[in-house]
């Protein structure tokens, strides 16, 4: 696996890309398990593949969404306290057809 960037924003759609040899027209599953930095598993990526002649790419990808405060937090936030848990060293783990292909870390920075 080749880490390509290392720091994103907030509102950067983040890839990990899997490339692999598998026989040609065999099936798979892509997981990854995405970790915050206080360690919690913010998602879990599942995805079927078919393998190509060769190498074959697949990928997963992480976009963070901002929570959504009811009314009473809307009043009373003077900033968006929403992303700041997103700030800090991410984690993805990747998985095919359960067994572990690689890790890789990321910064994101939040506003």
């Amino acid at each position: 696996m080749k880490q390509a960037s290392t720091t994103f924003l907030c509102s950067d759609k983040i890839y990990g890309v899997v490339v692999g040899k598998w026989p040609a027209g065999s099936e798979h599953l892509l997981e990854a398990y995405w970790t915050d930095p206080q360690g919690k598993q913010r998602e879990h990526t599942r995805y079927k593949f078919t393998a190509q002649n060769g190498e074959t790419r697949t990928w997963a990808w992480l976009l963070l969404h901002r929570a959504e405060p009811d009314i009473l937090e809307r009043l009373m936030m003077q900033d968006d306290d929403s992303v700041r848990e997103f700030n800090g060293r991410w984690k993805v783990v990747f998985y095919v057809d359960g067994k572990t292909l690689g890790k890789l870390t990321f910064q994101v920075t939040c506003g």
